[in-house]
């Protein structure tokens, strides 16, 4: 997925982030997923690749070693996605250790490279922090809000940000 403009990145950052608020419970989206499960149009709107025929895959357990290097899943996969967005490099590897030192190598070079909003919203991502949960479960309420405040509308305002650019 190649996107040139640093628009069309914060729309499809955007649009990740809120295609995993909606489909984190059901077999559409894999817990451990990766940009090459979603196709992106041309007018910029997602498509998300799923096998029904294997829907017990979708959400399979989480191995107790990735558990306790990946906090979420789920939400790690988006940190990737948005780290691969702005880097145009593929992460994955079936390490979860390997994969969580890639991303936070390259999570610290994001801090110089992108909006304040941007990258935190990546690091959060990658390592979700919060005073208050100690359950990184989207299924809970208290966290699905705590994404909604932390990773959606940063990357909202970011979009709208670039949006007012793209109109003046």
């Amino acid at each position: 997925m190649l996107l040139t403009s640093q628009f069309d990145r914060r729309k499809i950052a955007l649009l990740l982030a809120s295609a995993v608020l909606q489909l984190h419970d059901t077999h559409w989206l894999r817990r451990s997923w990766t940009l090459e499960d979603i196709l992106v149009m041309e007018n910029n709107e997602l498509c998300v690749s799923c096998n029904f025929d294997d829907a017990s895959q979708n959400h399979p357990p989480s191995t107790t070693n990735t558990a306790v290097i990946l906090r979420n899943e789920t939400l790690f996969a988006l940190g990737e996605a948005l780290l691969e967005l702005v880097y145009q490099v593929p992460l994955s590897s079936p390490d979860p250790q390997t994969r969580l030192c890639t991303a936070l190598e390259m999570a610290r070079k994001l801090q110089n490279d992108e909006l304040e909003n941007f990258a935190t919203a990546v690091a959060k991502c990658l390592c979700p922090t919060s005073p208050t949960i100690l359950d990184f479960d989207l299924s809970q309420d208290s966290f699905l809000n705590w994404y909604y405040q932390e990773i959606v509308m940063p990357l909202k305002e970011d979009y709208e940000v670039f949006l007012k650019r793209s109109y003046t």
